[in-house]
């Protein structure tokens, strides 16, 4: 059903990154706006790990795919736990989620460039749909938020994918909603200045590491730990696991206001489960 979810969203985004094509320049448009998302496709997908990596200073290990594991999370996690986030991250591999994710964000991308070269001129002549002033300034707005909206949504439903094949790989699902029950509370505590300059990167995380919010808002790369958590024991029930006791969450960290950047004055020193 994951699987399904992330099909129909993407072709949603690309019906709506050529609509907005067509709306601009007729049919030839849309066709070359395709073009021109192909090829940021293909230079974005050889290059997106060895970016990401470098905004993060992270260090690449003798593997194809890139997964980096901080200290504060070998710190805070028993073994199981681990094991756990690792299987999540290695699904997310398994699944190509690298290249479906770079896709979205660069037909995002050019959705929001196209909106704004429309803005310019106005939409084709030749459209007869009546697009005009009020049109295309609607086009200019609503647009690039629609695919933001989609984007995000993809997001999530690779996140439930991964923690499902995840929890399957090591046999113990309690063991992956516990890892993910502490690091969602030092989460909403710690701050993560890295990952605040650079917030397009958020769902390459395995909770959010930009916000305290517990619900799966629209523009949430990630859903909320509390429906991952209820997915993951429905998912124990099933296989039938057991011989595993979710330990005891961290002992409560005081927690940093929610926002989507935002982060307390002062608490630039603390460090946490993202090194």
């Amino acid at each position: 059903m994951n699987y399904l979810r992330t099909a129909i969203l993407l072709a949603g985004l690309t019906a709506l990154f050529m609509g907005v094509g067509y709306l601009i320049g007729g049919a030839s448009g849309a066709v070359i706006a395709l073009l021109v998302a192909a090829v940021m496709n293909l230079a974005s997908y050889w290059n997106a790990d060895k970016l990401v990596l470098a905004m993060h200073d992270a260090h690449e290990v003798d593997e194809h795919a890139a997964v980096a594991v901080t200290t504060g999370l070998l710190q805070m996690l028993s073994r199981e736990e681990i094991a756990g986030v690792i299987a999540h991250e290695l699904a997310h591999v398994r699944n190509r989620d690298t290249l479906t994710m770079t896709i979205t964000a660069t037909i995002a991308g050019a959705i929001s460039m196209l909106a704004q070269f429309g803005l310019f001129f106005g939409g084709h002549r030749d459209n007869n749909s009546g697009l005009g002033v009020v049109g295309t300034l609607a086009m200019v707005i609503l647009a690039p938020i629609a695919a933001m909206i989609v984007q995000m949504a993809i997001s999530r439903t690779r996140e439930y994918a991964a923690d499902e094949l995840g929890a399957r790989t090591t046999g113990q699902p309690h063991a992956l909603a516990a890892a993910l029950a502490k690091i969602s509370d030092a989460a909403q505590a710690i701050e993560n200045p890295t990952a605040e300059r650079t917030p397009a990167t958020a769902h390459l995380f395995i909770v959010n590491p930009l916000t305290g919010h517990g619900m799966d808002n629209l523009f949430s790369t990630h859903p909320s730990t509390e429906n991952r958590i209820a997915a993951l024991e429905r998912l124990a029930a099933e296989i039938g696991s057991s011989g595993y006791a979710p330990r005891p969450t961290s002992p409560a960290y005081p927690r940093r206001p929610a926002g989507p950047w935002g982060n307390p004055p002062g608490h630039s020193e603390n460090r946490g489960p993202w090194g």
